[in-house]
């Protein structure tokens, strides 16, 4: 895959939550230029993402910090893109057991705050990374994972580069929206103060 394209009209997120469902519920739909990453086949039929978005917005009010600020890939590889990053990553070895066990966890480590696949909970969630590559964001997915479950992403595989500010805006949004609708729908102490909590994570990296 070559270095990834910058599109003009890079992002956007759509979600609606559910009536009468748990705290949460909903569909969401994540447009990088005008494929939906998050929509799938599955016994022939499309279908949206559809599960609790807490999952989602948990990770990225967790790890927005690590993706818009500097968090580098923590390895001494060469590569323009996400996927050859991990590519040339894995094929390391050592005779010190030691050496490979820090290597890959470092990896494993950076992996999870750069790639929100670790927060599905058990749902269809798209296999997406995020990094920051000096004022852009690359946003790369692969979902040979779901395939082998017969499940087939509209989007399957991609790259693209999307400008940094754009991409904090549009998450923001997102995020300060679904906490609004969220907090006006429950009087629960335990989810008002989960609420809370992740505005206060947001918080930090709003101007």
């Amino acid at each position: 895959m070559n270095r990834p394209e910058k599109i003009m009209h890079p992002i956007s997120i759509k979600y609606k939550l559910e009536t009468n469902a748990d705290l949460g519920e909903g569909k969401l739909q994540f447009y990088v230029g005008n494929q939906d990453i998050c929509s799938y086949k599955k016994n022939n039929k499309i279908e949206s993402y559809s599960w609790n978005l807490f999952c989602v917005v948990t990770w990225l009010c967790e790890n927005i910090e690590y993706i818009i600020g500097y968090d580098p890939f923590p390895l001494p590889v060469s590569g323009d893109n996400i996927q050859t990053l991990i590519e040339e990553a894995d094929k390391f070895e050592s005779d010190d057991l030691v050496e490979e066990y820090l290597w890959y966890n470092a990896k494993s480590i950076w992996i999870f705050k750069h790639n929100w696949f670790s927060c599905r909970e058990g749902s269809i969630l798209p296999q997406v990374y995020f990094r920051r590559i000096e004022n852009n964001i690359e946003i790369y997915w692969d979902n040979d994972f779901w395939e082998e479950n017969g499940i087939v992403f509209r989007a399957p595989r991609g790259s693209a580069l999307v400008d940094r500010k754009v991409f904090k805006e549009i998450i923001t949004n997102f995020v300060n929206s679904f906490l609004e609708e969220v907090s006006a729908s429950t009087n629960d102490k335990k989810q008002m103060e989960r609420i809370e909590n992740l505005n206060r994570q947001l918080a930090l990296i709003e101007d």
